[in-house]
């Protein structure tokens, strides 16, 4: 007894394999942001990195790698002080110092830059002011302040590092809104619901 493999007598199909990806053959499309390269450099650029509205862009991703870096940053922080640990890797320990600063500034220098475009300071008179008077950017020059004070006081300030463990409170922004939502889905609910 033989099957037939093909029974509706339907013409088969070849397809070339190297033509062909993975997507393509599960049926899954391509799915990124929907943001126009027309607009402005500053909203195009804002929408990629910092808005919080687009599905699928990098704005997640920076936080999470922000996380991180303050996370190691306090690990460091501890490290230091084992003289154990500190001594025999002090250049280490300057250059993970150094490239944290570097990027927090260059974190602070992004979201000056696109604070016309943020939705919470967009309709104040001076958005940059704004953003720069705003807790979080507080926070953001009071972490980085003392790696640029040592440039000009001859003191060590290296005790005044531990400022930059407030940056811990950016966490606030992931979490006071995932809050909200978390309230708003559970209204009406016991607490044993």
């Amino acid at each position: 007894m033989t099957q037939e493999l093909n029974p509706s007598n339907t013409a088969q199909k070849l397809i070339d394999i190297d033509a062909v990806d993975a997507k393509t053959l599960l049926g899954v499309e391509e799915s990124g942001p929907s943001i126009s390269s027309d607009q402005p450099f500053r909203k195009w650029l804002y929408d990629w990195t910092l808005n919080p509205n687009i599905a699928g862009n990098f704005q997640s991703t920076l936080e999470r790698w922000i996380v991180i870096l303050i996370v190691l940053n306090l690990f460091a922080l501890l490290l230091e002080h084992v003289p154990a640990i500190y001594e025999p890797y002090k250049q280490q320990f300057y250059y993970f110092d150094v490239f944290s600063v570097a990027i927090f500034v260059l974190e602070y220098a992004l979201r000056f830059y696109l604070a016309p475009e943020d939705e919470e300071f967009q309709n104040k008179k001076t958005p940059r002011v704004a953003y720069v008077f705003s807790p979080f950017a507080i926070i953001d020059l009071l972490a980085i302040a003392p790696f640029f004070l040592q440039a000009f006081i001859p003191v060590d300030l290296r005790a005044l590092r531990f400022l930059r463990l407030l940056r811990i409170l950016k966490l606030f922004r992931i979490l006071i809104p995932a809050v909200k939502e978390f309230a708003e889905l559970n209204r009406g609910r016991t607490f044993r619901q």
